[in-house]
């Protein structure tokens, strides 16, 4: 890959993307995604303002999953009454595999900081028969590696 950030997640933009691939090997996370934005202030960006990655690998290595969970929710009727709650449920090894496999195509939520604890959230949803299915991994790691090969333009926010 022609660009590389050693890291430097803080000057990386890794939501609203799509996640094309992921693997998850004994102390180490990989992920391709589409659309990530390199922010200006990456070491990387000469154009000094953020820019899109069309596909980026991100490597994380020293990784430790803390949990891996399908998300729960809330429903609400009309009127605003909490009319029933699903928890968040932890994935058993099969479902966590199955999970993997179908997650090319996933929208990617949100990558980053978790906001309640010192370490990190990966956040998507694989959408099967119009059906959407929000995954959380909580994770912690050692060391990131962001790699890709051009920029596509400008973001216009």
């Amino acid at each position: 890959m022609k660009y590389k950030t050693k890291n430097q997640l803080d000057t990386l933009k890794i939501q609203e993307a799509t996640l094309s691939a992921i693997t998850l090997a004994p102390m180490r996370l990989t992920l391709t995604i589409e659309g990530a934005i390199i922010k200006a202030n990456n070491s990387n960006n000469t154009r000094f303002e953020d820019m899109y990655s069309p596909l980026m690998e991100l490597t994380l290595s020293g990784a430790n999953v803390l949990s891996f969970c399908q998300q729960g929710y809330k429903y609400y009727n009309a009127d605003g009454v909490l009319e029933s709650e699903t928890p968040d449920r932890p994935l058993t090894e099969d479902e966590r595999r199955q999970v993997l496999m179908d997650a090319p195509g996933a929208y990617l939520f949100y990558f980053g900081e978790n906001p309640d604890a010192d370490n990190y959230l990966l956040i998507f949803d694989i959408e099967k028969d119009e059906d959407a299915t929000t995954y959380q991994l909580e994770i912690t790691f050692e060391e990131s590696l962001a790699q890709w090969d051009r920029y596509a333009g400008p973001v216009n926010e």
